[in-house]
């Protein structure tokens, strides 16, 4: 930690009396030139004591005044430079505080105030020598030019002096700009790193627990089981129900240290096409088998995707069939992948709809448990197509009002 940041008030005492202790220092050499030279060349019977001595005290006395209005510049300004400079037409003592008082006048960078000040500066300066007693006196226009030369070098170097504190401050508020926006971009990425988590968490649980309340639902409500599928289906149930939980002990991991954890770091939740296999068979043990079928055309895209469209090609066929599973339990999933080369890549899944009231009658018996247990968000499909939307892809899906089947369509660019 620097003294500045430790010890503020120390600062700015010590910055404040060492600019004092100068006008004082300047002050008193102006002071003891001045009259020293007069006291040393003036003739003794030339001297007049008594006026010499009323002027002496006049030129401590405004001096004084000068030095104790010095540190209180900040407060006015230009009316404080204007009285110190009109005290020097007398007092010697009090050019150290008006030197400083111009230069500190010229930091502000003001033409309005620098001009009037200069200009009262020079005038007191030469009304002063001319009226003190002199033994050659000097031409007007040397004055003037020795009093103009003067307060230009005082005036050019405040100048220089605000131009490098204005600099400062652009420089300290440039990087704490940069501070906020990197800040403001740090917390950008993180909330989109929550957001993806949340997408992630959906897509996976939402698998899972279909799996639990499916055989959950057929143990509830099936009693003509053997012990062995009664042990299977338990089986699936606590084994998903692990992995569950498994994951979303991963997810909040996340969530609580997101600058140690990351969803690449815990290894899960990032399923592609390579896990697919696992899915589909899944899939047909939970009685909702898969038919896949890839074009020709798409064949060399689909075995060796990109990341991305790895991984969002198997959300899209995750969500589907845990759809299938909620919806239309113990029907077959068709799913085409076709596309034209270098143009786009065609996703299409369809399952049939199962209606209370047809021939699915006892399935629909049997699942109602579970359909119950998991009932539907209506929040999968609108975070689906904000997914594929982020690949630069579209999703349509067609109820099947008529045709009495679910309908899913994904086009996805080539290159994604």
């Amino acid at each position: 930690m620097t003294m500045d940041a430790a010890f503020p008030r120390l600062r700015r005492l010590w910055s404040g009396t060492w600019r004092l202790l100068l006008a004082v220092v300047m002050g008193l050499f102006a002071f003891l030139v001045t009259y020293g030279s007069i006291i040393e060349i003036k003739p003794t019977g030339e001297l007049n004591n008594g006026a010499l001595g009323m002027r002496m005290l006049a030129d401590v006395a405004l001096g004084v005044v000068a030095l104790v209005l010095y540190p209180f510049r900040h407060r006015a300004p230009l009316l404080i430079a204007l009285v110190i400079c009109a005290s020097t037409v007398v007092s010697a003592l009090a050019l150290g505080a008006s030197t400083l008082v111009i230069a500190s006048i010229s930091t502000r960078r003001r033409v309005r105030e620098i001009v009037p000040v200069a200009v009262l500066s020079l005038v007191a300066g030469v009304i002063a020598e001319i009226t003190l007693p002199q033994t050659e006196e000097l031409p007007l226009w040397a004055v003037a030019l020795m009093s103009t030369l003067s307060i230009g070098v005082v005036v050019v170097t405040g100048l220089y002096i605000g131009g490098r504190r204005q600099l400062h401050r652009s420089l300290f508020e440039q990087v704490q700009s940069e501070r906020r926006e990197r800040a403001a971009h740090i917390e950008q990425a993180r909330a989109s790193e929550r957001t993806r988590i949340a997408r992630e968490m959906h897509d996976t649980l939402a698998h899972r627990l279909s799996l639990v309340s499916l055989h959950a639902g057929a143990l509830e409500f099936r009693t003509d089981l053997s012990h062995e599928q009664v042990a299977q289906a338990a089986a699936t149930v606590r084994e998903n129900a692990q992995l569950a939980g498994d994951e979303l002990r991963a997810v909040l991991g996340v969530l609580r240290d997101p600058e140690n954890g990351t969803l690449e770091s815990t290894g899960m939740l990032q399923p592609s096409l390579r896990n697919l296999d696992e899915l589909l068979a899944v899939s047909e043990r939970a009685g909702n088998p898969v038919d896949l079928v890839v074009d020709a055309d798409v064949d060399p895209l689909w075995h060796a995707p990109s990341e991305t469209l790895s991984r969002t090609v198997f959300r899209v066929i995750q969500e589907a069939v845990t759809n299938a599973r909620k919806h239309a339990p113990h029907t077959r999933v068709n799913i085409r992948v076709s596309g034209e080369p270098g143009e786009f890549v065609t996703l299409t899944i369809r399952n049939p709809i199962v209606r209370v009231g047809s021939d699915a009658d006892a399935v629909c018996e049997n699942t109602a448990a579970e359909m119950r247990a998991a009932p539907a968000s209506g929040l999968g499909l609108v975070g689906l197509a904000e997914r594929v939307r982020l690949v630069g892809g579209t999703l349509e899906r067609d109820p099947g009002a008529y045709e009495n089947v679910f309908t899913l369509k994904v086009w996805f660019p080539w290159s994604t």
